[in-house]
């Protein structure tokens, strides 16, 4: 019980007395004056962007339509099954994993929902149980995308569009016309119209044409997809020249960095819309939270044949800028990842409220997200937030009164 009286006051109190203060203390209690509901976090320093945060506006009232989620990969996968010669080279690349899970409709309300509790202090999620964030492994798992390998960065070359038509050429085997060209970007319509099902006897190179056309689909359309909402960056298209290389760099942590990056802009309270790979973070959401995942309610499409025998497990920016130099100080400390892997005995239980994590987490953390004194006068007025309003701060009494 020492640890739980440290935290809370300066000496030795009681238990009945260390329960009164924290309840007074989630309440936001004011002798005289009743009480006023406090959503945390009790102790702000951890939380130092909560003033800018899309949850403080909620619990002031504002009412926020669920994210648009920017995605633009629907015409992938409408087309055929891909050639197993084209999925070889996926393969290779390190996109397979990707293409064997297929395509997953996004739900707009869990991405919210999750924004809401994401944090661009600490790059996790608050929830009521603690921390929780989307790591290396869960790509790994989920995606099969390669994570252990060299940094997808390197200098961003201002190409002409002339030197951008011959790229393609060399790499795709066309030229695209000038008006798909967007600086540095293509229309992924472009890919789209040209490459759609790989032709009786192509030739090697014709094969790898259509794995890089893919590829580029997917990551711009899901994987590392912008605002644009229909272009892919050109700059990654060099990196796929060798499609063996390709699978040698680390994909995984880019898509993680753009996921991360995309949570942190959607956080804020005036932004209205979100990009990056949205598919994935619903995925993790799916598996971490098992009752949020939806039943299916038709057989599941069968997915592509194994392209081998057996079983096969899923393995607009400043030019001419060295992004290597600039980020140096990151790209060393991913050259010695190695030295840095941090590990610990598995959670498999929820955490007791009185370890001292959990303790500290809920003075730190936004305990509430909707404010059940602002609800609406009319149409559908939800429970849950005045239910959890009511519980937090009694449990939390409960705890400190009764682990002794």
């Amino acid at each position: 019980m020492a640890h739980i009286v440290n935290i809370y006051a300066d000496g030795a109190i009681s238990n009945r007395e260390l329960a009164s203060r924290a309840l007074h203390n989630e309440l936001g209690m004011d002798a005289g004056m009743g009480y006023t509901l406090h959503p945390g976090p009790i102790d702000d320093s951890v939380l130092t962007l909560q003033d800018h945060h899309r949850s403080t506006d909620i619990w002031n009232g504002q009412d926020f339509e669920p994210l648009t989620c920017r995605r633009c990969d629907g015409h992938f996968w409408r087309l055929d099954a891909v050639a197993p010669r084209v999925q070889q080279m996926m393969l290779k690349a390190g996109f397979y994993g990707v293409y064997k899970a297929g395509r997953i409709r996004l739900d707009h309300a869990l991405i919210t929902a999750l924004v809401e509790r994401w944090r661009p202090e600490t790059h996790t999620f608050h929830l009521p149980v603690g921390e929780a964030t989307v790591t290396l492994q869960d790509i790994s798992v989920l995606w099969g995308l390669p994570v252990d390998g060299e940094p997808i960065t390197g200098i961003d070359t201002n190409r002409s569009m002339d030197e951008w038509q011959d790229i393609c050429n060399e790499l795709l085997g066309f030229r695209p016309p000038p008006e798909d060209f967007d600086r540095g970007r293509l229309k992924i319509r472009c890919l789209q119209e040209r490459f759609k099902t790989l032709p009786d006897g192509a030739s090697e190179d014709t094969v790898q044409f259509y794995a890089r056309a893919y590829i580029l689909q997917l990551l711009g359309g899901q994987l590392l997809s912008d605002m644009s909402n229909n272009k892919v960056k050109l700059m990654y298209l060099p990196l796929l020249r060798d499609l063996e290389a390709a699978g040698r760099l680390s994909w995984g942590s880019a898509v993680l960095a753009c996921l991360y990056r995309a949570l942190c802009r959607a956080a804020k309270p005036e932004t209205s819309d979100i990009c990056g790979p949205l598919v994935l973070l619903q995925i993790w959401a799916w598996e971490r939270v098992p009752f949020i995942r939806p039943g299916r309610l038709a057989p599941r499409q069968q997915p592509p044949p194994d392209i081998t025998a057996g079983e096969h497990p899923l393995p607009a920016s400043p030019t001419n800028y060295d992004w290597v130099h600039h980020h140096r100080q990151f790209v060393d400390m991913w050259l010695d990842r190695s030295a840095r892997v941090i590990s610990a005995p598995p959670v498999d239980c929820p955490m007791d409220q009185s370890d001292p994590y959990m303790i500290w987490s809920r003075r730190i953390t936004r305990l509430l997200i909707g404010n059940p004194a602002t609800r609406p006068n009319n149409g559908y007025q939800g429970v849950g937030g005045a239910k959890e309003a009511m519980v937090k701060p009694f449990d939390l009494a409960t705890t400190l009164y009764f682990h002794t």
